[in-house]
């Protein structure tokens, strides 16, 4: 419901650091509490009747229902448009709408709790109605089976777009035309299993995103991927991503493509650098090619991360996890240069008593992992899991305090 106001222009921007989907969620708020809704279930909501009644004579004029003709409606006046979607639908029920020339919304809805969840709609759909919609701001074709691509000259002439919906969809790819849509907002891809092309935007040198594109990115918010990170060419470029400022991510990727660098010193700098904001509460690291990591994996940088995933990455030592308070799952995977396991791990003149909160800790593909050094203060008092899988020169001579956990799940 708030994604459709925001697409549609009803929400009024925030002038500080609120985000716009905050904004929505406040208006749904406050109609609820003036009864315009009710719940019914679990994220469910139900409009009280001589609301919705009023709701459908106001909107009557521009709002429609498509399900088997048009009724009384006049295409040319219709902003709005749903769908009662069918077992089957054909091209042949929506081909009124090209006459629609004003259309803002075309959404579908399911009619009750049958027990189609998905329906057939082919690429007819697409390439012989879109082009007339070039006014959309919303599009969902959500849970459309059938539809396997988009066109790039139909999707690139949706310049008003600010809203795509193709969740679960048998979409096999997105065509760059889809990277020129400057009003876009929102691009829903979940439950695309068959997915396998997205356009090339990723920063680069030369054409694509650059690193410093991402400054200019205030409301970022969820989970943030970032690749190609071997093409960053220094680290005045990296600071520059502004991510420390990003306050609604949460969730991070940071990937290279190659572990093995020539400038160990400048990778260890771009990752000093695209230092986030310290909320963030996930982190993932990938073929990163320093020979070191930067200090603030070990500081209050981190102070509220919980989970952490280092993988495949170049160094001889590990930064002083330790001394993040709040984590809870650590994974460390494929890294090949680690042979041991000391105090730099838990860090050094610690002030606090190392992995506080860890719960899960794994250990996967350490092919040349030997020494693990235990410490006597009862470090893994937290503990509830470990997993150590695929570490061949590892022994197994774990202390007692190890053995005795109820998941300990040795593999070498």
């Amino acid at each position: 419901m708030t994604r459709l106001w925001n697409a549609n222009g009803l929400l009024q921007h925030p002038q500080c650091d609120k985000a716009i989907e905050d904004v929505g969620n406040q208006y749904f708020a406050e109609l609820r509490v003036r009864f315009f809704f009710k719940r019914i279930g679990n994220n469910k909501f139900l409009m009280h009747d001589l609301v919705n009644d009023l709701a459908q004579c106001v909107s009557s004029k521009f709002c429609a229902r498509l399900e088997n003709n048009w009724q009384n409606y006049t295409p040319e006046r219709v902003r709005h448009v749903s769908c009662l979607k069918a077992d089957y639908d054909v091209f042949e029920k929506f081909k009124t709408l090209k006459d629609a020339k004003h259309l803002r919304t075309l959404v579908p809805l399911q009619k009750g709790a049958g027990m189609y969840y998905y329906w057939l709609l082919g690429n007819k759909f697409v390439q012989g109605l879109l082009p007339f919609l070039s006014s959309l701001r919303v599009l969902s074709l959500s849970k459309h089976r059938g539809i396997t691509e988009l066109p790039p000259s139909v999707i690139g002439n949706l310049k008003h777009l600010r809203l795509l919906d193709l969740s679960s969809t048998e979409i096999l790819k997105l065509p760059g035309s889809v990277s020129t849509l400057y009003n876009l907002q929102m691009l829903l891809l979940s439950g695309c299993a068959y997915l396998n092309e997205l356009p090339k935007e990723l920063v680069g040198k030369g054409k694509g995103l650059r690193i410093q594109d991402l400054g200019e990115l205030q409301h970022l918010r969820g989970y943030l991927h970032i690749s190609g990170l071997e093409n960053v060419v220094n680290g005045r470029d990296a600071a520059s991503a502004n991510l420390k400022d990003k306050k609604l991510n949460e969730n991070l990727v940071m990937e290279w493509s190659d572990s093995h660098v020539e400038d160990s010193f400048s990778v260890r700098d771009t990752l000093d650098k695209l230092q986030p904001h310290m909320g963030l509460k996930s982190l993932k690291l990938s073929h990163f090619g320093g020979t070191r990591f930067p200090d603030l994996l070990g500081d209050d940088s981190f102070v509220n991360l919980k989970t952490l995933h280092l993988e495949s990455c170049n160094c001889c030592f590990l930064p002083a996890l330790g001394q993040l308070s709040s984590m809870k799952f650590l994974t460390i995977s494929k890294m090949d240069e680690i042979r041991n396991v000391g105090e730099e791990f838990y860090g050094y003149n610690a002030v606090i008593r190392p992995f506080q909160s860890l719960i899960f800790l794994k250990f996967e593909q350490m092919m040349a992992w030997e020494l693990w050094k235990i410490l006597d203060n009862g470090v893994f008092s937290s503990f509830e899991e470990l997993h150590i899988s695929k570490c061949p020169q590892q022994t197994g001579d774990f202390p007692s305090e190890l053995l005795s956990l109820n998941s300990l799940k040795p593999s070498f």
